[in-house]
């Protein structure tokens, strides 16, 4: 009898030794998919590099009216909007006598935008031939440089001149 219950001792002691070792490995096969949590991200408005961009007609300082500039503006990586403002202004030379401009009362005057997109695809074309203001929004914009184009013929004379003045700001991660 003593082997007998020597052997239903051992036997219940292992089986519990067995039972409180299962489960001590840890094996979870969902982790791989759990989605990143990252923080949230921090945003702010800045005036982008190189603007505003700008130029005033002065027929007095250049006899040349025609006028041209190009400049990018670097898109980062989730930025959540960018606004550009885009104001032109072309005045009515008929009224003003005895003055230089009347030489080039009939030069034809205008301010040509264009912004090519970073594949350098056309995102926006507009030919001013008046005073006017545009505003535009690019919601989530692609990031890299978008470029900004600008050909224009203008004239100015004391107080009285043609200009133009392109500014843009973002919404950007800081």
């Amino acid at each position: 009898m003593n082997n007998k219950l020597l052997m239903l001792i051992f036997s219940i002691t292992i089986i519990l030794l067995l039972s409180s070792l299962s489960g001590c490995i840890h094996i979870d096969f969902g982790e791989p998919f759990k989605p990143e949590e990252s923080e949230p991200t921090e945003y702010r408005i800045v005036q982008k590099e190189g603007f505003p961009i700008s130029h005033t007609f002065d027929i007095m300082v250049s006899i040349d009216p025609t006028h041209s500039d190009t400049q990018p503006i670097l898109v980062k990586k989730n930025t959540e909007w960018v606004n550009i403002s885009i104001d032109v202004v072309i005045n009515d030379f008929r009224f003003i006598n005895n003055s230089p401009i009347e030489n080039y009362s009939l030069l034809d005057r205008y301010v040509d935008v264009i912004i090519d997109d970073p594949d350098g695809e056309e995102y926006y074309n507009k030919h001013f031939t008046e005073t006017d203001e545009v505003k535009r929004q690019l919601s989530t914009p692609a990031p890299g440089p978008w470029v900004v184009k600008v050909e224009a013929v203008g004239l100015g004379y004391e107080d009285t001149k043609d200009s133009y003045r392109i500014d843009v700001i973002a919404n950007e991660p800081v």
